[in-house]
């Protein structure tokens, strides 16, 4: 995820994400969360199959996820 090769969907970067990762920062002065975040892009399509290169921040998002499910904290407090 870190290195952009996973192929998942674009998103605050080009492409059809835009209009969604715009929303999300116009929507409110506030820090959305992991879960909402991704329930937001769970339907966009992927940039590309594993082992792409594309950069896009929803790989930030996942990674924090993850780090919050193996640490069963939120990620602020790790």
């Amino acid at each position: 995820l870190l290195g952009h090769t996973a192929g998942v969907a674009p998103f605050g970067n080009d492409g059809e994400a835009v209009p969604l990762f715009s929303q999300l920062v116009v929507e409110g002065p506030r820090q959305w969360s992991i879960p909402e975040i991704l329930d937001r892009t769970r339907d966009l399509p992927p940039a590309g199959p594993p082992g792409t290169a594309a950069y896009t921040n929803l790989g930030y998002v996942l990674v924090g996820a993850v780090v919050e499910e193996v640490t069963g904290q939120p990620l602020a407090t790790v």
